[in-house]
C-alpha cells in the first residue's frame, strides 16, 4: 500500500535518578488532620525498609486532585527513586468524590508509566466504595465527617497500622455535651477477624472519656451483620434513630454508656 506510515510518538524514556538515594511523599492538605497520619505511616514504612528520615522529603499540595501534577514534577526532576502519594477523599452528596478520586488515580498511574519512577497511590476511598456497593439506594449513605469535627477538643480520628501499613480507621465526634458518635469505622478485608475492630472501638471510647463524654452512639447498616454483632458484644444496644438517620430504611442506631475508668477503680 502506497503512502507514508503514520507517525508514532517515541515512547517515554524512564527518568533515572541521580545523586544520593532519595524518596518523596506527596500529601494533600485537604482533610489534613487525617492525611498527616497517613504521612506518618508512610515515613514509618520507609524506616521499616531501612530508609533514613533524612532521605525522605515531604511535599504538600492543596488537595488530592493536585497529587498527580506534583508527583509528575518530582518524578521528572531525577531526584527520587520512588514517590508515595497520600490523601483523603470523603464522599458527599454530589459526584465530586468520584471525579477527584478517579482523576487522582488516573493521573498518578500516568506519571509512573511516563517516567518509569514508581509512584504509589494511598488515597483513602475504600470505605466509601465498599458501603456504596452494600447500599446502592440513593439517600441512605451517611459518609460526611468534616475535619474540624475530629479537631482537638471536639473529636479524634485514629488509624491502626500493621508493619507501618494502615489496616483500619475510626473516628469519634462530639455531638452534644455528653455524647460522642462513632464514625468512619473500617477495617481492610484481610485484617478482619483479628480483633482490629474491637481495638478501634475501645480506643475511641477512651478518646470519648478524655473529651469528658459519658455516652457513645453510632449508626450502622442493617446489612452489616458482622459489625452489628461486634457492637453488641461490646455492650451497644439498639436505640431510636436520631438526626440525619431518622427514617432510614436500612439504618440501625446503637448506643452505650461509658464508665470513667478512674472512678470505677480500673
Amino acid at each position: 500500500m502506497a503512502g507514508r506510515a503514520p507517525h508514532r510518538p517515541a515512547p517515554a524514556r524512564a527518568v533515572r535518578p541521580t545523586g544520593a538515594v532519595r524518596f518523596a511523599i506527596v500529601a494533600a492538605r485537604f482533610n489534613e488532620k487525617i492525611t498527616k497520619r497517613l504521612v506518618d505511616g508512610a515515613v514509618q514504612a520507609f524506616a521499616a525498609a531501612g530508609v533514613r528520615s533524612s532521605q525522605v522529603d515531604v511535599h504538600w499540595v492543596p488537595g488530592s486532585f493536585e497529587l498527580p501534577q506534583a508527583a509528575g514534577l518530582l518524578a521528572r526532576s531525577g531526584r527520587y527513586r520512588a514517590i508515595a502519594c497520600v490523601g483523603v477523599v470523603i464522599r458527599g452528596q454530589t459526584p465530586h468524590f468520584e471525579h477527584v478520586a478517579r482523576e487522582a488515580a488516573t493521573g498518578i498511574r500516568e506519571v509512573a508509566l511516563a517516567t518509569g519512577v514508581p509512584v504509589t497511590f494511598g488515597v483513602i476511598t475504600a470505605l466509601n466504595e465498599e458501603l456504596s456497593v452494600i447500599y446502592p439506594e440513593p439517600g441512605v449513605k451517611h459518609f460526611r465527617l468534616d475535619p474540624e469535627e475530629v479537631a482537638p477538643g471536639r473529636g479524634a480520628f485514629l488509624i491502626v497500622r500493621r508493619d507501618g501499613v494502615p489496616i483500619g480507621c475510626g473516628a469519634i465526634r462530639r455531638i452534644d455535651a455528653v455524647t460522642g458518635e462513632l464514625k468512619r469505622m473500617y477495617v481492610v478485608p484481610d485484617a478482619r477477624g483479628l480483633g482490629v475492630g474491637r481495638l478501634l472501638v475501645e480506643a475511641l471510647e477512651d478518646q470519648a472519656r478524655q473529651l469528658g463524654l459519658t455516652r457513645v452512639v453510632l449508626e450502622t447498616g442493617t446489612r452489616q451483620q458482622a459489625a452489628i454483632a461486634l457492637y453488641r458484644r461490646l455492650g451497644f444496644v439498639d436505640i431510636p434513630q436520631w438526626g440525619e438517620y431518622i427514617g432510614s430504611p436500612v439504618g440501625l442506631c446503637m448506643g452505650k454508656e461509658i464508665i470513667n475508668k478512674e472512678r470505677s477503680g480500673r
